[in-house]
């Protein structure tokens, strides 16, 4: 009786993805299959996993999202064809799109020489578009969509995996997956036609990989990452070299014997933080363009950042960005950090265009109610990590949080706090599994408060 529970649970999310798929467009069944088969080549071959009925139900489960997302967005902003929209309102699907398609309509909006343009990410599209050209003579946007399907689609799998291996609880992996799997942030950016969703599951696909010393496809997830975006690549390949420094001799052990305790973990992380502060002083005191590594100017993006910047000052929380770059270093570097991981705040001002819900809008501001939840969890991690309680634990943690940090300073985009987010549901899962009652009542009222303070800036701005 259970196994046939279980089909019926798996087949459920098929029939409704094919269903919904023909009322959109009859010819999108074949590249939905078409990257179900792929997934489960890639769930099989390349990863070896079991079950893969489990893995195919997320796949579909994603997909009806997907085409329903497409079809929200169709029905509010008409003139972006299904995309999220313009500045303000939407991201660079669109632009993605225009350079990944054989063909265009004719009012497509479209960036100025667009066609002599060209990214790593859209070359990539670029294929699966041609191929679905061949087949049916004409592409339709859930063709490229469901590409991204294919990549979110592992990102509960593995987080769920990392948890496990991190804590060696069931209940904490099993939180991280359902977490992560209905995560409205990811769902926002990646269901969509940017690389975002793509960058997360290399992100969590690298520690999954580096925990199980799997090397070969390690440096595949960073190659992926170099190769869908540089500078996500650097961040990944710092913080797996970190984390190998920082377990370093326990990997000669199994993975349970090292949730046992590392007492030398609170002295490294000390010298750590204290090597991170100089850093900054020293960058902050010398100037970036005084240190003369190329890596770091790539980065960092200055030219990308003052026009970002410029151009949002007031829109979809710009202005609160702007204010923020605007202050003395020794302000705007930790202020920078708090808003980044507690980043996007709920406002209403961005929620609604011409009286409909912005559909990416509404998922962001659904996260920032339930980070309201979330951060309770993640405060009883912080405490329970404090106390040296796992030391695996204890350095993703500490990973996580000097990737908001330095994300915070050099990206300025919400968004590519994507990458971060399995590794937050880890954490927040531990959090979970071994709450205080002192703890959630901290971060309810932290969290509670902050919320007021944002939007209180929000409408007197």
């Amino acid at each position: 009786m259970k196994s046939i529970q279980y089909f019926i649970f798996i087949l459920f999310p098929v029939c409704v993805a094919l269903v919904t798929i023909l009322f959109v467009n009859v010819s999108s069944i074949v590249s939905l299959l078409f990257y179900s088969l792929l997934f489960i080549i890639v769930w099989r071959i390349v990863l070896q996993w079991s079950d893969p009925l489990r893995g195919l139900g997320v796949f579909f489960f994603y997909a009806v999202l997907a085409v329903c997302l497409y079809e929200w967005q169709l029905l509010v902003i008409p003139g972006y064809f299904g995309f999220s929209g313009g500045l303000g309102v939407g991201t660079d699907d669109s632009y993605f799109y225009s350079l990944a398609a054989m063909d265009l309509p004719a009012d497509f909006p479209v960036r100025e020489y667009y066609w002599l343009r060209s990214h790593h990410y859209s070359d990539v599209l670029k294929i699966f578009s041609g191929l679905f050209t061949a087949l049916y003579s004409d592409s339709h946007p859930l063709d490229l969509i469901l590409f991204n399907v294919l990549g979110l689609s592992l990102v509960p799998f593995f987080s769920e995996k990392v948890a496990f291996l991190a804590t060696n609880d069931s209940r904490t992996a099993r939180f991280t997956f359902w977490t992560t799997l209905i995560c409205p942030f990811l769902l926002a950016n990646g269901l969509i036609l940017i690389r975002d969703g793509w960058i997360a599951m290399l992100y969590i696909g690298a520690f999954y990989f580096l925990m199980t010393r799997q090397y070969l496809l390690l440096v595949g997830m960073l190659l992926g990452t170099f190769f869908l975006r540089m500078e996500s690549g650097l961040l990944l390949m710092f913080s797996v070299v970190l984390y190998g420094s920082m377990v370093g001799r326990l990997y000669s052990s199994e993975i349970a014997d090292v949730t046992q305790g590392w007492r030398s973990v609170p002295i490294i992380l000390a010298i750590l933080t204290g090597l991170l502060i100089l850093g900054i002083f020293v960058v902050a005191v010398i100037g970036i363009d005084q240190i003369g590594v190329m890596a770091i100017t790539r980065f960092y993006r200055v030219d990308f950042l003052e026009s970002f910047i410029a151009q949002t000052n007031g829109v979809g929380g710009g202005g609160t960005f702007y204010k923020i770059n605007q202050l003395p270093w020794f302000f705007s570097i930790p202020l920078g950090c708090i808003f980044f991981l507690g980043s996007p705040f709920f406002t209403v001002r961005e929620l609604m265009l011409d009286g409909n819900f912005i559909p990416r809008m509404l998922l962001a501001n659904l996260f920032s109610i339930m980070f309201i939840w979330y951060f309770v969890y993640f405060s009883s991690a912080m405490v329970r990590i404090l106390k040296g309680s796992n030391s695996v634990i204890t350095i993703l943690a500490f990973i996580f949080l000097i990737d908001v940090l330095v994300l915070s300073q050099a990206s300025m985009q919400i968004r590519h706090k994507i990458a971060l987010m399995p590794l937050f549901y880890v954490i927040l899962g531990y959090g979970y599994v071994y709450r205080r009652t002192i703890s959630v009542v901290v971060g309810s009222l932290f969290v509670s408060i902050s919320v007021v303070l944002v939007n209180m800036v929000a409408i007197v701005r």
